[in-house]
């Protein structure tokens, strides 16, 4: 966990609007929030014993009211204790893993669990299992997309221009 916890101070002058779908929780022992780069890992840090217990605020963005999914825009935060969760659906988070989908409108959590499955919960809910308990990547990866082949590129000869990693 603590290697997925950043604080706003470790992203220098970014705003976290602009990081990818950021959600934060906000000790009121601790001056600056705690950011999370998924919706699960904000809740999971709400249900380790050895966190604050003093959290004033939970805001995760709402997903049924965000343009793009990978970067949602200024202005899309909903109070986690008021929204609504879609867990168990076929989409996952960043990292592959299954994720908490927020959303500030039950009929909008109702309408994406019909289009991707899952459970339709409120945050108090959501299975302490869910957000702590271990995660099998290859089982929660969505099937894999066929790559059409093309030919390998030519090799022998040097690349033009200087190459940049």
């Amino acid at each position: 966990m603590g290697t997925h916890r950043r604080r706003l101070r470790d992203h220098g002058d970014r705003s976290p609007r602009r990081l990818r779908q950021r959600d934060c929780a906000t000790p009121a022992s601790q001056v600056e929030p705690v950011w999370f780069s998924s919706v699960r890992d904000t809740i999971a840090f709400t249900r380790l014993p050895e966190e604050p217990r003093d959290i004033t605020a939970i805001y995760v963005n709402d997903m049924g009211r965000v343009k793009s999914w990978e970067h949602p825009e200024p202005g899309t935060w909903v109070d986690a204790r008021k929204a609504w969760f879609v867990i168990d659906s076929d989409r996952r988070g960043g990292m592959g893993a299954p994720e908490a989908i927020p959303f500030s409108d039950k009929s909008a959590a109702d309408a994406f669990r019909a289009l991707h499955n899952g459970r339709v919960l409120r945050l108090a809910d959501i299975p302490d299992s869910y957000v702590l308990g271990p995660v099998d990547l290859a089982a929660s990866a969505p099937p894999a997309t066929p790559v059409p082949t093309t030919p390998a590129p030519d090799t022998s000869a040097p690349a033009a221009g200087p190459v940049h990693h």
